[in-house]
C-alpha cells in the first residue's frame, strides 16, 4: 500500500509548484504482483484523491489514468472499489469538460498554460462489469479530446513540456522505492 500512498503524495508535491508544468505517474502495471483486496483499495482511494474543484479547472494533476492488473489476486471486492474509482473519476471527467464548454477564460487557460489533456480512470486485466461507468468513462474521455485547446506554440526551450512515464512494476518489495524515486526525480525537474 506504499505505492498508493506515494500516488497520493505525487499530488500534494506537485501543488506546490504553482505555475510550473507539472508531472505524475499515469501508467502503472502491477500485473502478476499479489495486489490482492487491500491493493485494489488502496489504488482506488489513490485514483479518487483527485477529486475537486481545483482538478475541474485543471490546477491540479488528476494522477494515474490506466492501471494494468493482470493476474493480482483481486477478487470482487477489489473489482468494487475499483469499479467505483472508475465511475468517480468518470464523473470528473464529465464536469471538468462541462467547465471547458462553459468558459472561454478556462480554454485559454489551459491553452497559455500547455496543460496536458488528463483522463478518466481505466482498469485493464478485471472485468468490472458496469457497463454504465464504463460509457460514461469513455465518453468522458471523448468529450474531452474534442474539447482540448490546441497549445499555443512558442519557441522550443530546453526544458521539456510535460514528463510522462509508463512505470513496469514487478517485484511487490520494488514498489515503494520506485515511487519514491519517481517522486524524487519529478522534484528536480520541477524546482
Amino acid at each position: 500500500m506504499h505505492l498508493a500512498e506515494g500516488l497520493k503524495k505525487q499530488r500534494a508535491l506537485n501543488s506546490q509548484f504553482e505555475g510550473k508544468q507539472l508531472s505524475c505517474v499515469v501508467e502503472l502495471d502491477l500485473s502478476c504482483n499479489p495486489v490482492r483486496d487491500q491493493g485494489a483499495q488502496a489504488l482506488a482511494n489513490a485514483a479518487m484523491s483527485c477529486l475537486g474543484s481545483d482538478s475541474v479547472r485543471f490546477e491540479a494533476l488528476w494522477g494515474v489514468e490506466e492501471v494494468f492488473l493482470w493476474d493480482t489476486g483481486i477478487t470482487a471486492r477489489g473489482r468494487d472499489a475499483l469499479q467505483g474509482a472508475v465511475a468517480s473519476r468518470a464523473t470528473l471527467a464529465m464536469e471538468a469538460a462541462l467547465a471547458l464548454r462553459k468558459s472561454d477564460e478556462l480554454i485559454e487557460k489551459v491553452r497559455v498554460k500547455r496543460r496536458r489533456r488528463p483522463k478518466a480512470l481505466q482498469v485493464h486485466g478485471l472485468e468490472l462489469k458496469d457497463p454504465i461507468a464504463e460509457q460514461l468513462r469513455s465518453d468522458a474521455d471523448t468529450e474531452l479530446q474534442d474539447l482540448w485547446p490546441t497549445p499555443l506554440m512558442e519557441p522550443e526551450s530546453e526544458e521539456p513540456d510535460s514528463q510522462e512515464q509508463v512505470l513496469w512494476v514487478r517485484s511487490s518489495e520494488s514498489c515503494a522505492l520506485l515511487v519514491s524515486k519517481v517522486l524524487a526525480r519529478e522534484s528536480r525537474f520541477n524546482f
